[in-house]
């Protein structure tokens, strides 16, 4: 017979057993803590993963109770127990929340137990338990970066209309100073009537300066260090240094004559 008509056979190797194959899938796996219970919850095996993620030897674990993973909070609530029987009822038991190391650390873990069975006998479980602290941590750290946007969003928005109506009334002001100034010119000879306009021209002169501190205070979220944005400050202080060159020299003028009346009823 040629030799090239020989069958070629593999060789063989530790992979040829399907349990030497099975055990070496959950020592490869380091990501995933992949072990199975016994009916009554007790560690029957241990992987690498478990003991990378939980912190136990397979010779600290295996023969204890799973509960042991569970936080203080969730044992008291029969959590460890409930997981069990809904697996062995519904075919699956999945949930996630927190879990215990050995040095007592939290983490966050994505848990599933299956139910193994052997023709009708319950004969353990199969737990798989994979961390999942960073990606909680990632989703809290984008829920709290949404909220402190929109919360900035909302106080840019308010800024700008602050800013916008404080302008405007600040321009506002000044004409009704102006007007009322030159009331005062023409009726110095009454003086029940100077008396109402020089009231009304302090409420007014009141009112431009309590505009103006608006102009120059920026509208912060409180214990953020934000400000709104796209405001051009230079332009907004530009009329403000217009606005309030024109009403404090009207205000200046009307207590020179305020003054100077009250000099002559003298």
């Amino acid at each position: 017979m040629d030799q090239l008509d020989e069958p070629m056979l593999a060789p063989r190797c530790p992979l040829s057993d399907e349990a030497t194959q099975f055990r070496l899938l959950l020592d490869s796996v380091t990501d995933y803590a992949i072990y199975m219970l016994d009916p009554n919850g007790y560690v029957k095996t241990w992987n690498p993963g478990g003991q990378r993620i939980k912190g136990y030897s397979p010779q600290e674990i295996v023969g204890t109770h799973f509960s042991r993973f569970c936080t203080p909070e969730g044992v008291a609530a029969g959590l460890p127990q409930r997981g069990l029987d809904a697996a062995r009822n519904d075919g699956r038991f999945s949930a996630e929340g927190w879990r215990l190391r050995k040095d007592g650390t939290r983490f966050f873990a994505s848990v599933v137990i299956d139910p193994i069975w052997v023709g009708d006998e319950l004969v353990g479980y199969a737990k798989v338990t994979r961390d999942i602290t960073e990606r909680v941590q990632a989703q809290q750290r984008l829920r709290e970066a949404e909220v402190a946007l929109l919360q900035a969003q909302k106080m840019e928005a308010i800024g700008k209309l602050t800013m916008g109506l404080a302008h405007d009334f600040n321009n506002l002001l000044g004409v009704v100073i102006n007007a009322l100034e030159l009331i005062t010119m023409r009726v110095s000879h009454d003086p029940r009537l100077t008396r109402n306009v020089d009231a009304e021209l302090r409420a007014a002169e009141r009112g431009a300066l309590l505009t103006r501190q608006l102009l120059v205070t920026p509208v912060e979220m409180p214990g953020s260090g934000i400000q709104p944005s796209g405001i051009d400050s230079s332009t907004f202080h530009h009329g403000v240094k217009l606005s309030s060159t024109y009403c404090w020299h009207s205000g200046s003028t009307s207590q020179h004559k305020r003054s100077a009346r009250s000099s002559k009823a003298r």
